[in-house]
C-alpha cells in the first residue's frame, strides 16, 4: 500500500525473501560512524560493552559484528541492544545506558558536540550503505512513468546537493529541517556528501 520506501537494509532482506520488492536507486553509500560513550576512546575499550542498534538481526547488528571483529572483538564479547531510532540512541548513549551505536550524520556532529567520542568512520571497514528508493514491482508496471519521474526528481536532488555551489542553500535547508545550528548542519553536510552515490547507481564492486 506504499509507493516508495526509503528503508535500505529492510527492503532488502525483503526482496531476497522473495517479496515482490524493486530498489531503483541507491541514495547513500556508508555514512556511519560508529559513536562511543565519553570514556571510550577507542574501538577495543568496548569489548564486554553494551552495543545499541535500531533492530536486532538487521544491518545495524550485521555492521557492528563486523566492525568489532576488525578490531579483534568476537560476537559474544559485547552485548547488543535494540532501540529504535538514531537520536534514542544518541540520547542512550549520553545517559550511558548503552556504550556505543552506529549513525548517520547529522547525528554523529551532535554527539561529538555533546561530548561524545566518534571513534570510527564505519567506511573504513565494511560497506554499510544506509538508504536506498524502491517501489513494489506491480507499481513498477503500472505507473512507469511515475516511477521514473520519482527517480529522476531523486537523482536531480543528488546532484544538487552535491554540487559545491549549492552548499550553502543545503546546508541552510539541513539547518532549518532539522532544527539545528548552521555549523552543524554544514559539518554534516560535509560528512554526508562522500557517502551520496553518484547518479543512483551502486558500484558493482558492492554490489
Amino acid at each position: 500500500q506504499v509507493d516508495f520506501t526509503l528503508s535500505y537494509g529492510g527492503t532488502l532482506e525483503a526482496a531476497l525473501k522473495g517479496w515482490p520488492i524493486k530498489i531503483l536507486v541507491v541514495i547513500s553509500d556508508t555514512p556511519h560512524h560508529l559513536v562511543a560513550g565519553k570514556s571510550y576512546r577507542k574501538v577495543q575499550d568496548l569489548k564486554g560493552k553494551i552495543i545499541g542498534v535500531n533492530r536486532l538481526g538487521g544491518s545495524n547488528e550485521y555492521v557492528i559484528a563486523k566492525v568489532m571483529d576488525h578490531f579483534g572483538i568476537k560476537r559474544d564479547d559485547i552485548k547488543i541492544l535494540a532501540l529504535g531510532d538514531e537520536p534514542v540512541r544518541r540520547v542512550a548513549i549520553e545517559q550511558e545506558l548503552i556504550a556505543a551505536t552506529i549513525l548517520s550524520p547529522p547525528e554523529p556532529v551532535l554527539a561529538r558536540r555533546s561530548g561524545l567520542n566518534v571513534l570510527l568512520w564505519v567506511g573504513e571497514v565494511v560497506f554499510s550503505p544506509q538508504s536506498a528508493l524502491a517501489t513494489t514491482k506491480e507499481k513498477l508496471k503500472r505507473k512507469r512513468d511515475e516511477v521514473k519521474a520519482v527517480v529522476r526528481a531523486m537523482v536531480r536532488g543528488l546532484d544538487f546537493v552535491k554540487k559545491p555551489e549549492n552548499k550553502a542553500r543545503v546546508s541552510a535547508f539541513i539547518s532549518s529541517r532539522l532544527a539545528i545550528r548552521k555549523e552543524d548542519a554544514a559539518e554534516s553536510l560535509d560528512l554526508m556528501l562522500p557517502a551520496l552515490v553518484r547518479d543512483g547507481i551502486l558500484e558493482d564492486s558492492k554490489v
